[in-house]
């Protein structure tokens, strides 16, 4: 045999092995990343299920701040969209009134509130005719109910009156991502807004503030 072609064969057995090692080298390290990738998101989805887990068994919990503002503390559940589809239609009924896209919506912030205090004062009396019996009477006490605002009063002999006064409402946030347009086409994000609604007609939303705190 030629020793020019002896030698080049040597060199090409010696590459071909080394591109065998080479390559032997990157399947192991794809799969050790690939193996890496998997364990990771499954011990990240054991603990969005442990935290939600927590969330749903734990009360809110109750309490005043420095400047004697009462204040509630709960623990935040983190859905994915079909769990929040399937658990919470209510929730998803409010984005779609909103006409916001499920999966354009980046969180959903809810809050109930109920008010409740005394009034004290003076009242006049109500002099009314009532039909029914023929006769004059005198009003005392009134009441009015509806889904959102329980009202009562009564006088006593010296026209004081106390009154008991309870609002209901129910307060919606949702923040969703607006794409950008171009033609018929949508990408990227033109901006992040909230949309904020309550449930009782009476209630006048008079401020709002979502924050979003990154590292």
């Amino acid at each position: 045999m030629i020793p020019q072609l002896t030698i080049l064969k040597e060199v090409i057995k010696e590459i071909w092995g080394n591109i065998k090692g080479l390559t032997w080298f990157i399947l192991i390290v794809a799969i050790i990343l690939i193996l890496w990738g998997l364990y990771r998101d499954a011990v990240a989805e054991k603990d969005r299920l442990q935290r939600n887990e927590n969330a749903l068994i734990e009360q809110a919990r109750n309490y005043r701040t420095e400047s004697e503002k009462n204040a509630s503390s709960v623990q935040v559940l983190t859905l994915k969209k079909d769990e929040l589809e399937k658990y919470n239609a209510e929730l998803v009924k409010t984005c779609e009134d909103l006409n916001i896209k499920l999966k354009r919506a980046q969180s959903i912030s809810q809050a109930g509130t109920h008010t409740e205090y005394v009034i004290k004062g003076e009242v006049r009396d109500s002099i009314v005719y009532v039909r029914d019996r023929g006769a004059f009477d005198t009003l005392r006490c009134s009441e009015y109910r509806d889904p959102y605002l329980s009202f009562s009063y009564c006088t006593d002999s010296a026209s004081i009156y106390t009154a008991d006064i309870e609002t209901f409402d129910t307060i919606t946030a949702i923040v969703h991502r607006i794409p950008r347009k171009f033609l018929f086409f949508r990408f990227g994000t033109k901006e992040i807004r909230q949309e904020v609604t309550c449930s009782n007609p009476h209630t006048r939303i008079t401020a709002a503030t979502k924050i979003d705190i990154i590292k």
